[in-house]
C-alpha cells in the first residue's frame, strides 16, 4: 500500500472556518454523556446546540471543536480523555466513510478507503500509511499546531483506529508498538493496557506499527455483489462540502432552527450575542447578508423536506416560517425557477 499524503488547505483565518464534520465532537460529547454530565451545557456559547449535532449538514470550526475538547477535559477531570473517547468508537462513529468500510473485503481495502476520505470522516489529524517489509506504519500529523489539544487529538485518533480495527477483525488485533511525541504521563499504564503493546513516549513522531499480514485479513460479512451496490449508495452521500466562516455557519444554524418561530435578523443577532448592526457589518465582511443566508438556508431546508418527506406544502411553509403557502411558492420559484410541487414531482420521477 503506498503512502498517501493529502494536501491540507486553509486560510489565514482558518481556525474560524466551519469545515470540520463533527465526528470528534460527537464522540467526545457521547463520552461526556456516558459519564453522567450534560453535553448540552458544553455547547453553550459556541454557536451550536447539542441538538445541532444530529444534523448531517453541520460543520464546525477548529475553534469550536477546540473549545469543546478543553471544556470536556475540565468537566471530566480525566487526563486520558482522548484515549477514552477513541476506545468507544466503532465504524458508525466515523459516519458514512465508516459504514462504507464495512463493505470492504479486507482490512487493507478498508484502510485505503478511509485514507482517501479523511476529510469526510471528520479527522483533524492527517493519517499517512506506508508499508516497510512486514510492517505497516500509520503516522499521524496534526492539521494545526495547537499544543493544548494536540495530545487529545493524537490519543483519540490512535485509540479510535485500534477500536475500529478490532471491531472489523476481532479482539486479536493489536499493534506491534506505539510511538508518541508527548512526554510520558502519569497515566502511561492506561496506554499499554489498551493497546496491548509497547508504548514509547517522547518519540520523534506519533506512530502506530502493526504486522502487514493484517492488511489481507478478510472482513466478516463481506458479500461482493451486495457490498459493491451498497458502496455506490454510500459514496453518493460523500459529496465534499465547502467550509464556511464560523459566523456564517453559526447564523445559518440559528436560522435553520429558529425559522419556525419567525426569528428575524435582530433575534438571530441576539442569539449570536452581537447587535443587529454588528451582525450586518460582519456578514458584509464575509461577502454575504442576513437575507442571503436566510434564503439559502430556507431553500436548502425546503429541498430536504420536499425530497425526504410527504409533508404538504402548507406544512412545509409553516415549518420554514412563512405566513402562508403562497409566499412559500413564490420564494421557492424565485430560488429554483420552478414551483415546489413541480420540483417534488421531478425528483420522484428521476
Amino acid at each position: 500500500m503506498p503512502a498517501r499524503d493529502q494536501p491540507i488547505s486553509g486560510t489565514a483565518d482558518g481556525a474560524n472556518t466551519a469545515s470540520i464534520i463533527p465526528t470528534i465532537a460527537r464522540s467526545l460529547l457521547g463520552l461526556v454523556e456516558d459519564r453522567g454530565y450534560s453535553p448540552a451545557r458544553l455547547c453553550q456559547g459556541l454557536g451550536i446546540r447539542y441538538e445541532d449535532l444530529l444534523s448531517h449538514q453541520l460543520l464546525l470550526s477548529h475553534r469550536q471543536v477546540r473549545a469543546l475538547i478543553l471544556r470536556a477535559q475540565q468537566v471530566l477531570d480525566e487526563p486520558a480523555s482522548g484515549l477514552l473517547a477513541g476506545m468507544r468508537q466503532t465504524p458508525v462513529s466515523w459516519g458514512v466513510p465508516g459504514l462504507a468500510m464495512l463493505t470492504c473485503e479486507t482490512l487493507g481495502e478498508a484502510i485505503s478507503y478511509a485514507l482517501d476520505r479523511q476529510h469526510e470522516a471528520g479527522t483533524m489529524v492527517q493519517h499517512r500509511v506506508s508499508v516497510h517489509g512486514n510492517e505497516v506504519r500509520l503516522q499521524l500529523v496534526s492539521h494545526r499546531y495547537d499544543w493544548e489539544i494536540e495530545n487529545y487529538l493524537i490519543d483519540e485518533s490512535l485509540a479510535g483506529a485500534v477500536a475500529v480495527a478490532r471491531y472489523l477483525l476481532g479482539p486479536d488485533f493489536k499493534p506491534l508498538r506505539i510511538d508518541l511525541v508527548q512526554p510520558q504521563p502519569a497515566h502511561h499504564a492506561q496506554y499499554r493496557h489498551y493497546f496491548d503493546c509497547p508504548v514509547r513516549f517522547a518519540a520523534g513522531s506519533n506512530l502506530m506499527v502493526f504486522e502487514a499480514h493484517w492488511l489481507g485479513a478478510r472482513l466478516q460479512g463481506y458479500d461482493r455483489i451486495a457490498s459493491q451496490a451498497l458502496r455506490r449508495q454510500l459514496d453518493a452521500l460523500l459529496l465534499p462540502v465547502p467550509g464556511r466562516h464560523q459566523l456564517i455557519e453559526t447564523v445559518s444554524n440559528h436560522i435553520r432552527y429558529a425559522s419556525v418561530q419567525g426569528a428575524d435578523q435582530q433575534a438571530v443577532a441576539s442569539m449570536v450575542n452581537v447587535s443587529s448592526r454588528s451582525l450586518r457589518r460582519q456578514l458584509e465582511q464575509q461577502g454575504t447578508s442576513y437575507r442571503q443566508l436566510r434564503d439559502s438556508t430556507r431553500y436548502q431546508a425546503a429541498c430536504e423536506l420536499l425530497d425526504n418527506s410527504t409533508l404538504s406544502l402548507a406544512v412545509i411553509a409553516e415549518q420554514l416560517g412563512y405566513a402562508d403557502v403562497r409566499s412559500f411558492r413564490r420564494a421557492f420559484k424565485r430560488w429554483s425557477g420552478v414551483l415546489p410541487s413541480d420540483y417534488r414531482q421531478c425528483r420522484r420521477d428521476a
